[in-house]
């Protein structure tokens, strides 16, 4: 990362050449500006593109951050100091955001003046730039701890939504008119839904725990994170106060040890020249600055004693922080890891356990027995065991009674129930032949 003093260096020249062209640059706009007049719209247009274009060479870039850059360039007599957070935009160019700053060339000779403490004030030692990244790395962890509790959330809506619509549609008539084996199987078909939708309930409760514990541990560890996090700033906020007391009293120092010298310096050239009355006066002057740049050099010293203690704590507070957190974040990865594993522990238990009830449903159909509901049918609902007797003619005349002449074929008792096979397009367990068929092995 390039410093203030490197980007001054690399303007300086474009600087003091920009304000003699100006002046030129005006003349030939003002003698221009008639003919100009009359050009075409075409090339009027051509006309600022190149002056876009000539505008942009004298520009500086700078790469001050991840997506932060510093231009520095001469516009209409002024510099133009343009600092702007740069983003992506979805075909992978980089746009600009919020607009820079203009300052006149009075101010950027000030400014340039003035760069040394601008350079000393942005030294490494006031520089919290790896101390951000590990707070923000936290935040982002922070944030997928977040995410993982809602999506547990949601999942747990959808597994109560569909527990409590499978109850309902467990109460709904079914097979009420059915009898004997079938009827219980049926009977247990639904119960077993509705124990089913049971434990999607239990699930969904499951699932509001777990979610309910990871917010308990992100709160948890915001809070532990908040002390830690208060003491940095406070030691940071003195360390940088200090910091800026120590660069004064050495600005004070240096003056100081200036004046001095100065002072010995008239002092020793006025030996032969001036009275004693002068020699006086200039001596007082000259021992009045080296008291005062005594003075200067022990407030100094002292400062940077000072500054040298609050580093040292601002040091071990660092390293204990650091050490923290890092405790924080292996604590937080282990736990993510550990809920989404158990989480999928549950799911895969609500499929054994909706399998287990299902495989009741299963057994009880494997008890269904057809012959003996036909059986169970006949003996509730049968009129009797013998046909009803055919109707005889009776004549009106004579009261006869006579058979009729053809008589109905004789009835016999039903042979065997068919034996029940699969038809082309079903499933080869629809009809289980196995008694002991089961799908847990």
């Amino acid at each position: 990362m390039p410093k203030s003093k490197e980007v001054l260096s690399s303007t300086s020249n474009s600087d003091s050449e920009s304000e003699p062209d100006t002046k030129a640059k005006r003349k030939k706009q003002a003698t221009a500006e008639k003919p100009a007049k009359k050009q075409k719209s075409g090339e009027s247009s051509k006309t600022s593109t190149a002056s876009k274009s000539s505008s942009n060479k004298n520009e500086n870039m700078f790469q001050i951050g991840k997506m932060r850059y510093v231009s520095v360039r001469d516009f209409k007599g002024k510099v133009l100091v343009d600092i702007r957070e740069y983003w992506m935009d979805q075909e992978g160019e980089m746009k600009p955001g919020k607009k820079g700053i203009s300052l006149s060339p009075e101010q950027w000779n000030q400014l340039k003046e003035q760069i040394d403490d601008i350079d000393d004030a942005s030294g490494d030692l006031n520089s919290t730039a790896g101390y951000d990244a590990v707070i923000q790395h936290l935040n982002d962890g922070k944030k997928t701890c977040k995410e993982i509790e809602d999506f547990i959330k949601a999942r747990a809506a959808i597994e109560e939504k569909y527990a409590k619509e499978l109850l309902g549609l467990s109460k709904k008539v079914c097979g009420q008119n059915e009898m004997n084996t079938l009827k219980r199987s049926l009977d247990v078909f639904k119960l077993q839904t509705e124990q089913v939708s049971l434990s999607h309930l239990q699930l969904a409760q499951t699932m509001r725990d777990e979610a309910k514990k990871l917010e308990e541990f992100r709160e948890k560890q915001k809070e532990a994170r908040k002390k830690v996090e208060q003491q940095m700033d406070t030691l940071q906020k003195q360390k940088a106060t200090q910091y800026k007391k120590t660069m004064e009293s050495k600005r004070t120092y240096e003056q100081k040890c200036r004046d001095k010298e100065e002072a010995e310096q008239t002092l020793n050239r006025s030996a032969t020249t001036s009275n004693t009355k002068q020699q006086e006066k200039l001596y007082a002057k000259s021992q009045q600055a080296k008291q005062s740049a005594e003075e200067a050099d022990r407030m100094y010293n002292q400062s940077v004693c000072v500054l040298a203690k609050i580093r040292q704590d601002w040091l071990k507070e660092h390293i204990h922080t650091c050490q923290f957190l890092e405790k924080q974040e292996v604590e937080r990865i282990s736990t993510l890891r550990n809920i989404v594993w158990t989480h999928l522990n549950h799911l895969s238990q609500q499929c054994v356990t909706s399998d287990e009830l299902y495989e009741e449903v299963r057994r009880s159909l494997e008890q269904c027995d057809i012959q003996e509901d036909i059986e169970h049918f006949i003996n509730l609902r049968r009129t009797g065991d013998k046909p009803p007797a055919p109707i005889l003619y009776e004549n009106f005349y004579t009261n006869q009674r006579t058979a009729p002449t053809r008589q109905p074929p004789s009835f016999s008792r039903r042979g065997p129930l068919p034996l029940p096979t699969n038809i082309e397009d079903d499933l080869e367990y629809t009809s289980v032949a196995d008694a002991g068929y089961s799908v847990i092995r």
